[in-house]
């Protein structure tokens, strides 16, 4: 078991108890696997990890939201029929990396699904139309997305480059599924045959030649460490360490893709509209953040972070009697930070410049403020599947901002004899 593999499970021992808390309303379900990564120790683990990994200091911080992001497309088989709606993702990782001034943006969302054996087929009626949307990249609509529907699919190929300077490899696999082990204890599990009980998933089937997935390398189900490819975000660099199912190794991917980057605007276009940077999409709208932008709800959040030193407030650990220790906005909005190493009037220092910086590109991107993600789900004739709770309108969803702030400057003090 390699490092990023013992991260993976040290995230699924926290997020274990919430996701089998015996007082859930319906038996574990992804999204609350999902949810537990986010609390306070996960993010605690995840960024020191991170940041003794990488030499970087690491702010991470997650937003847990109750709105939604459904996605509708014509029917392939059947012009005069929309699929959806149909969830666009149930997480969205957003790596934020300053670079002599300038902050730069890559966005990574994920399907996340709960699984009992490695590679086992995704059941539920909102599944298959996952499985069509990631894999076929069908020029699709947001709901309540004023600027029109969204073609990713020329933006995704060979023959798109990346802006001079970028510090992001090219991109290859902007969204993933994310899969969860049920019994990570039983041989045919991902954590007993591929090391890693939270594990990305590229594709989910094998792809059809004829789709988008087929023109890439990767066309066979493949597994990998989501604690490694966060590692390989934060440093811009190629993941390795990807099995298929007959042990062959896989192709390298980095999923997700860059934000700001003229060649990626349909993808750019994208991150404005979730992150609530349009000023009239109203995705995050809350009885505390009446304009909906999510972004703003963040950045103004970091500020008092900031001011209070608050980010040693993150030692506890999660317990049945303290199960939500995220800090609440209102009713339907929580959020959770940790940073890489202790606080220091410097860093504080250095967070308040990068968030400066962000306010800018906030800007660049919609000539406005705003930001995140949604969730809701469906089936193919836009009902969803009641035996799912997670396919009920209005589901959570989760934003995890990863912000590179630099160079770590932070060695541990000596220890007395």
């Amino acid at each position: 078991m390699n490092q990023a593999q013992a991260m993976d499970h040290l995230l699924w021992g926290l997020a274990a108890p919430i996701a089998n808390w015996k007082h859930h309303f319906a038996g574990a379900w992804e999204l609350d696997y999902v949810r537990a990564l986010h609390e306070p120790p996960g993010l605690q683990l995840l960024s020191t990890w991170l940041g003794q990994q990488s030499g970087q200091t690491i702010r991470m911080h997650s937003i847990w939201l109750d709105k939604h992001a459904w996605v509708h497309w014509d029917d392939p088989a059947n012009a005069t029929q929309r699929v959806g709606p149909c969830e666009l993702a149930d997480l969205a990782v957003v790596i934020r990396k300053n670079l002599n001034g300038v902050i730069h943006h890559w966005l990574w969302v994920l399907q996340a699904k709960r699984v009992s054996t490695a590679f086992a087929k995704y059941s539920g009626t909102s599944s298959a139309h996952e499985i069509e949307l990631l894999q076929q990249m069908p020029r699709f609509d947001l709901d309540k997305c004023l600027s029109g529907p969204f073609d990713l699919k020329p933006e995704f190929t060979s023959r798109v480059a990346l802006q001079a300077g970028s510090p992001w490899p090219k991109p290859q696999i902007p969204w993933t599924f994310l899969d969860f082990d049920r019994f990570p204890a039983k041989r045919s599990s991902a954590a007993s045959q591929m090391g890693s009980p939270v594990a990305v998933r590229w594709p989910a089937v094998v792809a059809d030649p004829a789709s988008w997935a087929g023109t890439h390398p990767q066309v066979n189900p493949a597994l990998g460490s989501y604690a490694g490819c966060l590692l390989d975000l934060v440093n811009a660099g190629q993941t390795v360490g990807w099995k298929e199912k007959s042990g062959a190794l896989g192709h390298g991917i980095l999923p997700g893709g860059p934000v700001g980057d003229p060649g990626y605007k349909e993808w750019t276009r994208l991150y404005a509209e979730l992150m609530g940077l349009s000023p009239q999409n109203g995705h995050a709208v809350s009885p505390n953040n009446v304009a909906g932008t999510v972004h703003t709800y963040s950045r103004n959040f970091l500020s008092t972070l900031n001011q209070m030193q608050f980010f040693n407030y993150f030692d506890a650990p999660w317990s049945v009697d303290n199960p939500h220790r995220m800090w609440p906005f209102d009713d339907r909005h929580f959020i959770s930070a940790a940073l890489s190493e202790p606080y220091t009037e410097r860093n504080g220092q250095r967070m308040t410049k990068f968030d400066d910086l962000e306010k800018v590109a906030a800007r660049r991107f919609s000539g406005g403020e705003g930001g995140e993600l949604n969730d809701g789900g469906g089936g193919r004739d836009g009902g969803g599947d009641p035996a799912n709770p997670d396919d009920r309108p209005g589901g959570p969803a989760v934003t995890l901002f990863i912000d590179v702030l630099g160079p770590s400057g932070w060695t541990a003090p000596e220890q007395d004899d």
